[in-house]
C-alpha cells in the first residue's frame, strides 16, 4: 500500500483527523479539483482507488504544499491512537 492510498483510508477512519484532512483536501483541491471530487463522493459512488492515489501521488510531486499537506496528515495518523488505524498503518509500505 503506498502513503497516499493509505491516506484514503485515513479520511474515513477517525474523526479526530477531521482538521488535517480538511486541510489536505483543501490544499490538494488547488492542484487537482476532480481529484477531491471523486474523494468527497466515495461514500456514495464507486470509487478509483488506484487512479486517485496516483493522481495524490502526482500532485505531491508536482507541488510541494500538497507534499506537505499529506505528510502533515500522515503525522497526524500515526500519532493517532486509534486501533484500527494502528492496524492499517501497519501494513506493509505504510
Amino acid at each position: 500500500m503506498t502513503q497516499a492510498f493509505g491516506l484514503f483510508l485515513v479520511l474515513f477512519v477517525t474523526e479526530s483527523l477531521v482538521d488535517k484532512t480538511g486541510k489536505f483536501l483543501v490544499t490538494l483541491k488547488k492542484q487537482s479539483s476532480h481529484t477531491v471530487a471523486a474523494i468527497e463522493k466515495a461514500p456514495e459512488q464507486l470509487f478509483d482507488y488506484q487512479k486517485a492515489v496516483l493522481e495524490v501521488e502526482s500532485a505531491a510531486k508536482a507541488n510541494p504544499e500538497v507534499a506537505q499537506a499529506m505528510q502533515k496528515l500522515t503525522a497526524a495518523a500515526k500519532a493517532e491512537p486509534n486501533p484500527k488505524l494502528a492496524e492499517i498503518l501497519a501494513m506493509p509500505n505504510w
